[in-house]
């Protein structure tokens, strides 16, 4: 990510998660890549599978302080993301 190279760093991530789905911390990342890339459709996609993740998550695992959630960057409103 460090050179703007966000495909790429998406790509990788995927590969990850294929390989162990149950890392909600590669999720996490991978929404963290969507958001800085500012690639709202993609961080919408994976906002969305991440919350159909919840009920398998350990308890305080969504908890995450991470620079990129308190940014200046414009948020994407709650409302934006349809419940399934």
């Amino acid at each position: 990510m460090a050179y703007g190279l966000y495909d790429q760093a998406a790509d990788l991530i995927r590969i990850a998660i294929a390989r162990e789905p149950a890392r909600r911390d590669l999720r996490l990342k991978l929404l963290e890549v969507f958001f800085v890339w500012g690639n709202k459709d993609q961080f919408l996609h994976a906002a969305r599978e991440l919350a159909d993740t919840r009920a398998e998550a350990a308890p305080g695992s969504g908890r995450r302080s991470s620079s990129w959630a308190s940014s200046s960057r414009p948020r994407i409103p709650c409302s934006q993301v349809p419940a399934r």
